[in-house]
């Protein structure tokens, strides 16, 4: 029996490095890039749309607070976005986002608790669940180890009019850990 197309373009979990301001504050650095989720399609144009989940720092909450935030994104690089490395291929999203939605936002209550906690929660609650994914690399190590290794080696400015017109990164920022 053969797969319909719909079957071969499953979505895929990414764990997704973006800019950051600020000096880094944990021991390996960690913190120098804003970590996210990144759910979508695996195949991936300008058109095509994913959610990104996070805890990000509210600016407007005094003093500063961490906050959950999901919101539809692009699939491709971005300016912000540095690196990706897809760790999953979703076998039910329901599920899925049950359990991103559900981390709950430790600051104030775990000293250090930041972004890059949050998605090595995440990702140890999906290890967890026998539903969530089809197939996937969630041991922690392993995914901090690929994106620290790769944080800006092989990154390629797109631009496609001129010097001071830069567009975004190449594709050449994505890892996959899964095919």
């Amino acid at each position: 029996m053969f797969s319909n197309n719909k079957d071969r373009n499953k979505h895929r979990l990414d764990v997704a490095h973006y800019m950051r301001s600020g000096a880094p504050k944990m021991p390996g650095g960690e913190d120098k890039f804003h970590w996210a989720l990144l759910v979508g399609p695996k195949i991936k144009d300008k058109t095509t749309r994913g959610r990104r989940f996070h805890a990000k720092e509210s600016i407007l909450a005094s003093p500063i607070a961490w906050e959950y935030n999901e919101d539809e994104t692009g699939t491709v690089q971005t300016l912000r976005l540095l690196t990706r490395a897809q760790i999953g291929k979703v076998k039910d999203m329901i599920v899925l986002e049950e359990i991103l939605r559900s981390v709950p936002i430790r600051a104030g209550a775990v000293e250090g608790w930041n972004c890059v906690a949050c998605v090595r929660e995440v990702l140890e609650m999906v290890a967890k669940n026998d539903v969530a994914m089809a197939t996937a690399v969630l041991d922690w190590t392993t995914t901090k180890g690929v994106l620290s290794n790769a944080r800006l080696e092989g990154l390629k400015m797109v631009d496609d009019s001129g010097p001071n017109n830069i567009i975004g990164w190449s594709d050449e920022a994505v890892l996959p850990l899964v095919k």
